[in-house]
C-alpha cells in the first residue's frame, strides 16, 4: 500500500486515481505493478484452469483409450460402450445396429448374417 499524494490515506500500488479525493496518481512503480499483475495473471490462470480441469488439449501421440474393452479405440469403434459392436463384429440383421462399424445396418450390410 501507499499514500495518496494529496490526502494522504493508504492506496492500493495498483490505484490510477485516489477513491477518497479523486487525485490521479500515475507513477512509474505504479504502472509498473499494473502491468506485472496483468501479466502474472494471464500465465497463472491457464495453470489454475489445468489444475482444476485437467489441460486444454489431449497428447494426440498417443493411442486412444478403448472404453469398452472390445480391443479397438474410438477411432475405429462406432460404438466405444459396447464391446459387441467392432470392426471385426458379426453384423446381426434385425438389431436395428451397424454391428461391424461398417455403416451399413442389418439387411443393407453385405456381410448380413442371422443370428438368433
Amino acid at each position: 500500500m501507499k499514500p495518496c499524494p494529496s490526502c494522504g490515506r493508504h492506496l492500493i500500488h495498483a490505484e490510477t486515481s485516489c477513491p477518497f479525493c479523486g487525485t490521479s496518481i500515475s507513477t512509474p512503480v505504479s504502472r509498473l505493478m499494473r502491468n506485472l499483475s496483468g501479466g502474472l495473471l494471464a500465465a497463472v490462470t491457464p495453470l489454475v484452469l489445468a489444475a482444476c480441469y485437467g489441460p486444454a488439449f489431449k497428447d494426440t501421440d498417443s493411442a486412444p483409450e478403448d472404453l469398452d474393452g472390445d480391443g479397438f479405440s474410438a477411432l475405429v469403434d462406432c460404438n466405444d460402450d459396447d464391446a459387441a459392436v467392432n470392426p471385426e463384429a458379426a453384423e446381426v440383421c434385425d438389431d436395428t445396429i451397424d454391428n461391424d462399424c461398417d455403416s451399413a445396418i442389418d439387411a443393407d450390410d453385405d456381410d448380413c448374417t442371422l443370428t438368433q
